[in-house]
């Protein structure tokens, strides 16, 4: 899951890299880097909540495996 999350901020910076093309050749508005700032901004935080979910999760099947082998 990380991997695809990690590849689609990936691509998302590609498109950010054009649009910062098209703006800087006067091809389009500049606002429209704004949206893509606040894209990339989201896809920096979903990606950090999904590696903190990963880790609790597997600290959580640790706690759990552990649990159940005491008696």
């Amino acid at each position: 899951m990380l991997f695809g999350i990690t590849a689609a901020y990936l691509v998302l910076g590609l498109v950010g890299v054009s649009v910062a093309i098209w703006v800087a050749m006067g091809q389009t508005h500049p606002s429209i880097l704004l949206g893509w700032f606040a894209a990339e901004v989201v896809a920096l935080f979903l990606l950090t909540l999904a590696a903190l979910l990963e880790r609790l999760f597997a600290a959580a099947l640790e706690l759990r495996q552990d649990n159940e082998l005491t008696v």
